[in-house]
């Protein structure tokens, strides 16, 4: 875990992990946020609500940060800016990957979009896009190698990576956690285009 705002709202970005029955066990990004009760966010974004939490102030809301524009626009921040942030037990790197056109705005509007998937989506502003990854997983990303691999070519007919985040922990190999790309508002939705 790491203490990103101490308030108005509290923002945490943790790691958590889940042993399955099985003994299968997983470890999922899952950002952090705490709001008082009674604040509009849990109206504007109640699936991101996770609990309310007694306090002797009325409460407070915990909740996925990402449902919350304030932790999006901290993110966006922390990647234009590549910032590196110390964790309890990990480092998250926020870099460019050296590809043109990521803007250079301070508090782009925030929609998170509603397809269904594992991860979560993001537009930021109207150019830029942000992908969420959940599940964290360390190694090598099939995605971020190909899109670069592509970008390395001269190949044009792809939404090069403009930045990541990745999450290294003194034994393991990075484990990618966020990408933005180019947002294309008139493109077709791939998934969807390949069950076609």
């Amino acid at each position: 875990a790491a203490v990103l705002a101490e308030r108005d709202p509290a923002l945490l970005f943790t790691i958590i992990r889940i042993t399955y029955a099985d003994w299968r066990m997983r470890r999922y990004a899952l950002p952090l946020g705490l709001r008082a009760v009674g604040d509009t966010l849990a109206e504007r974004a109640p699936a991101f609500m996770i609990a309310t939490l007694p306090d002797d102030s009325g409460g407070r809301l915990l909740y996925d940060a990402l449902g919350d524009p304030v932790y999006v626009q901290w993110l966006w921040r922390a990647i234009r800016d590549e910032r590196t942030i110390q964790t309890s037990h990990g480092v998250l790197h926020c870099a460019r990957t050296g590809v043109e056109g990521l803007e250079d705005v301070d508090s782009p509007w925030v929609r998170v979009l509603t397809v269904e998937q594992s991860n979560t989506s993001i537009e930021l502003g109207d150019t830029m896009f942000l992908k969420h990854i959940r599940r964290v997983e360390p190694g090598p990303s099939h995605e971020l190698e190909m899109a670069q691999a592509l970008a390395t070519a001269g190949f044009a007919h792809i939404a090069p990576v403009l930045a990541d985040v990745l999450y290294e922990t003194p034994d393991s190999e990075p484990a990618p956690l966020a990408l933005v790309q180019p947002y294309l508002r008139n493109s077709t939705d791939g998934w969807a285009l390949a069950l076609t």
